[in-house]
This record gives C-alpha cells, structure tokens and sequence, in this order.
C-alpha cells in the first residue's frame, strides 16, 4: 500500500513537472501581433505626412527577389519602394513565425539594405547615405525597415499598430 502511495505520488510530481516546464517553453508564437496586415501598416506610413516621392506597392515574385527570400521563409509580407530609381525611399514590413525565420528574414533585410546603399554609392551617394542611417528592427514575429525622411514617425506608426 506504502509502496502504491509512493509511485502515484512520484507520478503525479513528475507530471506536475513536466506540465511546468512545457507551459513555460516559448516558441515565439505568443508575441502580440498586429492589429493590421503587414500591407495595411506600409500603407498607412505611406500616406502619413512623410515626404515619400511617388511610391509603388511591391508584388509578391519582386519582393521575393529583391529580399532574397522564398515561399515558407515569412508568413505575410508589405512592401513599397520608389517608383522614380533616383530615389531609395522604401517601405518594408515582414511577419514571420518567429525564432529561425524571424533570424532569416531580418539577415535577408538587412543584406537588401546592403546591397541597396552599395548600388546607390556611385550615381547618387545622397541616398547611399539614407540608406545607412536606417535600421532594420524586429518587434514580436516582425522586422521593419523604412527608408525615408521620416524615419523616426514610420516606426511610430510600426509601433501603434501592435498597440
């Protein structure tokens, strides 16, 4: 009986351990998303009071080249860039599933980033500029990037939509 007790009591400790450690494992599936499409947000830092030269939502086979990245590597995506080559203002908001994908699609934004100021370093060095004094971040499952002359609002308005 003693015997019995014991190895339901071991048992029971085991489980409750076992729940503890699972519901304390994380994902990165429970971060706060959104309360608007990856689309919605670019569009509405694209008609704030930015100064933004004519600007063109992106389709999904050019973002997919420009950005390096395939089907599977993001869950949704929102871009615009400048309609006019002169100018290197940009747009850009990626949801991804978190932890590895999160890690590959900010490397990929970052290397568009990269390979944009290179570009724009021999025929306009001013926009060369720009470029490097942006910054790609990630918030929850998301990576952001803006080229513009209102950095500072594009990421306020990133930010009030998980708000």
């Amino acid at each position: 009986m003693m015997k019995s007790l014991m190895k339901t009591s071991v048992l029971s400790l085991a489980f409750c351990l076992s729940a503890a450690v699972f519901c304390s494992c994380d994902d990165g599936g429970s971060e706060a998303a959104a309360k608007k499409s990856c689309k919605e947000i670019c569009a509405e830092i694209v008609a704030s009071d930015i100064a933004f030269p004519e600007m063109v939502e992106v389709n999904e086979d050019n973002f997919r080249l420009r950005y390096g990245l395939a089907e599977g590597d993001y869950a949704e995506y929102g871009v615009y860039w400048a309609g006019d080559g002169a100018m290197a203002d940009e747009v850009c908001v990626i949801k991804t599933s978190g932890g590895d994908q999160l890690t590959k699609v900010k490397t990929a934004v970052e290397t568009r980033r990269d390979a944009q100021a290179n570009l724009y370093q021999d025929y306009a060095p001013d926009q060369a500029d720009r470029i490097r004094a942006s910054s790609v971040t990630a918030k929850n499952n998301y990576v952001f990037w803006t080229v513009s002359d209102g950095n500072d609002t594009a990421t306020a308005i990133f930010d009030k939509a998980f708000e």
